[in-house]
């Protein structure tokens, strides 16, 4: 007889510090220059975007942010 056994949850922790770059693209279907409206770390532009600019300085994370949201909780 074959028992389910759940396979532990493990949460991707992101490695600090993080750099978010503003960055601009060239969009695929019209050929012209987007400005991002998000930031991203290098890997990930380079991974969505053939053709991109880094705009300016990043934004460095070094941590977690301290207490996150919890509806829950006291104030």
């Amino acid at each position: 007889m074959h028992t389910f056994q759940p396979v532990p949850y493990k949460r991707a922790v992101p490695a600090y510090p993080l750099y978010l770059y503003p960055f601009k693209y060239r969009d695929r279907l019209t050929g012209k220059w987007r400005i991002a409206r998000y930031r991203g770390e290098l890997h990930e532009i380079q991974a969505q975007h053939a053709a991109f600019e880094i705009t300016g300085e990043p934004i460095v994370i070094n941590g977690p942010m301290g207490k996150w949201f919890n509806p829950a909780g006291n104030p």
